[in-house]
């Protein structure tokens, strides 16, 4: 089981990288254009798959 970890780890990773790749368009058509968080969030994400792909 503790073998299956890591390979979620990365899938909730990448899923988050999408979300939030998906939520920048919405924020900048909408009245709110406050999208530094989820930039910050996306490159955190994003960090987070490329170490989990570089020390698998």
């Amino acid at each position: 089981m503790t073998g299956l970890t890591p390979g979620l780890a990365v899938a909730a990773a990448i899923g988050f990288v999408l979300l939030e790749v998906g939520a920048i368009p919405v924020h900048l058509t909408g009245a709110d254009h406050k999208v530094a968080l989820s930039i910050t969030l996306l490159l955190a994400a994003a960090v987070t798959v490329w170490l989990a792909t570089i020390w698998v």
